[in-house]
C-alpha cells in the first residue's frame, strides 16, 4: 500500500460480487450492433438494492466508528439513495432523517418514499429552491436534532457521492477486472448512468488502479458534461488519499440523453424501457438506467466505439422508482 493511502473501515451490506451476464437476445431484439453484457448491480440486495449500497458500506462504517446516533442525507422524493440509507440505518439500529425535495403526498406514498416511511425515517420536506440553495445547512440542522452524548448525526451527501462513498465503485471496478481476467473477456466500452457523480468517479479511479481494459463512459441524467467533470474531478482529487491512482483517472461523459428532464419520460423512453423488460426481464428505471442505456445503445450503433464492440452496461438499479408511478403499457413490439 502506498504510504499516502489509507484503508477505511467497511461494512458488509451488499451481496457481492454482482454477476456479469451476457445478453445476446436483448442485443438482437434491440438491433444493437454489439456483444452486450450487463453488470447486475441491481442485484446487490432487495430493499438494499442498487448502486448506493456499495457506497453506504464505507459511509455507515464511519458513522458507527464515531458512534453517531443517526444519519442524515438528501435527495429527490423518489431518491434511491435516501431509501437505501434509511433501510441500512434501520438495519444497524441508527436513526435517520432524509431531506426530500418535493411535497408530501400524504397517505399516497409509493416506491422509495413508501419504504422510507416503513423503516421509520424522519422526513424533512423542502422546496426545490431550498434544496438547491440550503440543503447542506438544512442537513446540519437535522444532524444536530439527533445529538446524543455530544455527538451529532452523521451527514451523508447527496447520492453518497464523496471520496469515501465512491470507494464502493473502486471495488466494483476490481470485480470487473477480475471477471475479465478469469473469463479472458475484455470489454471495449463500459457505460453507466450519472446522477451525482460518485459512481462514475469511483469506477474511474478503479479503472486507473486496476488497469481495467476498455473505455469508461458516463451518461448524465441531469445537469451537463461540464458540471459532472467538475463534480467527478473534485471527488477524484479527494480520493487520492485512499487511491493514489485516482490522479490518473479519466472522466468521459455524454450528456445528450437527459430527455425532457430529471425523472421525466418521453413516450419513446417508456417504450424502450418496456421493450428491454420484454426481451430480457431486466427492469430499468425511468430516472437513471433507462435514459443511460438508451444513450449507450444509440452511441454503440453510431459507431463511436467501432464495429460490434464488446460492451458492458452497469445496471445501477432503481426498481422502486419504477414502481412509484403509473404507466401506460404500450403494445408489444
Amino acid at each position: 500500500m502506498s504510504p499516502r493511502s489509507k484503508q477505511p473501515s467497511r461494512l458488509s451490506l451488499a451481496r457481492l460480487d454482482t454477476p456479469i451476464q451476457r445478453l445476446e437476445r436483448l442485443a438482437s431484439g434491440l438491433g444493437l450492433k454489439a456483444d452486450l453484457y450487463f453488470k447486475r448491480d441491481d442485484m446487490t440486495g432487495v430493499a438494499l438494492s442498487g448502486n448506493k449500497v456499495r457506497k453506504l458500506e464505507f459511509l455507515l462504517a464511519q458513522a458507527l466508528e464515531i458512534k453517531a446516533p443517526a444519519v442524515v442525507t438528501c435527495g429527490g422524493i423518489q431518491s434511491n439513495h435516501c431509501r437505501a440509507t434509511a433501510v441500512a440505518a434501520a438495519n444497524l439500529g441508527l436513526g435517520c432523517t432524509v431531506v426530500l425535495r418535493g411535497e408530501d403526498p400524504g397517505p399516497n406514498a409509493l416506491g422509495n418514499l413508501l419504504l422510507d416511511q416503513l423503516v421509520g425515517a424522519r422526513i424533512r420536506w423542502v422546496t426545490a429552491e431550498e434544496y438547491r440553495e440550503r440543503r447542506g445547512e438544512i442537513m446540519l440542522e437535522e444532524a444536530r436534532r439527533w445529538t446524543q452524548d455530544g455527538i451529532e448525526g452523521y451527514v451523508i451527501p447527496e447520492g453518497g457521492s464523496n471520496a469515501l462513498g465512491s470507494l464502493g465503485y473502486v471495488q466494483c471496478a476490481h470485480e470487473i477486472a477480475a471477471w475479465s481476467e478469469e473469463t479472458k473477456t475484455d470489454f471495449d466500452v463500459v457505460g453507466v448512468a450519472v446522477g451525482s457523480g460518485g459512481t462514475l468517479a469511483g469506477l474511474a479511479a478503479g479503472w486507473a488502479k486496476y488497469n481495467v481494459k476498455g473505455e469508461l463512459w458516463g451518461f448524465p441524467v441531469c445537469d451537463n458534461n461540464a458540471y459532472f467533470e467538475g463534480e467527478c474531478g473534485r471527488i477524484l482529487t479527494d480520493m487520492e488519499g485512499y487511491v493514489p491512482e485516482a490522479s490518473e483517472a479519466k472522466i468521459r461523459l455524454i450528456d445528450a440523453y437527459k430527455g425532457i428532464g430529471y425523472a421525466k419520460s418521453t413516450i419513446a423512453e417508456e417504450r424502450f424501457l418496456q421493450k428491454v423488460a420484454r426481451l430480457s426481464g431486466l427492469i430499468l428505471d425511468p430516472a437513471y438506467t433507462c435514459k443511460a442505456f438508451l444513450g449507450f445503445c444509440e452511441e454503440i450503433n453510431s459507431g463511436r466505439w467501432g464495429e460490434n464492440p464488446r460492451a458492458l452496461f452497469v445496471h445501477t438499479g432503481g426498481l422502486y422508482g419504477t414502481l412509484s408511478r403509473s404507466w401506460t403499457i404500450h403494445e408489444a413490439p
